[in-house]
């Protein structure tokens, strides 16, 4: 499943890195605010713009956007989630690769109900 995880710190790296040996979640892009790091690659995936979110969820098919870091998730459910839930995606606060498998079907469950 094509996921973006925000941020490049040690923490987002982790989690990439901890996603690609579990292969169910595959990280295609992290999220850069740094024009120098903008499409360079790191663990295999590509270093995008925030302002580049909906367009790649859209071309590429993300199913989730991790978050490792309580501000980032605040904002992105404030400024993103009603957007990518049109285009069948979710925001997940996870700091760990173990969480996001339960983490992605409570929020599909409760999407469901809703």
């Amino acid at each position: 499943m094509p996921v973006i995880i925000v941020g490049t710190d040690y923490l987002s790296y982790q989690l990439g890195e901890s996603l690609k040996q579990q292969q169910q979640f595959v990280p295609l892009f992290f999220i850069n605010q740094e024009p120098w790091h903008h499409r360079t690659k790191m663990l295999d995936a590509e270093l995008r713009y925030e302002n580049e979110l909906i367009a790649l969820v859209k071309h590429y098919g993300i199913r989730a956007v991790c978050c490792v870091e309580p501000t980032d998730y605040q904002r992105y459910q404030t400024h993103f989630a009603d957007q990518l839930h049109t285009h069948h995606c979710k925001v997940l606060f996870s700091p760990s690769a173990a969480e996001l498998p339960s983490l992605f079907k409570a929020t599909s469950s409760s999407i469901a109900n809703s």
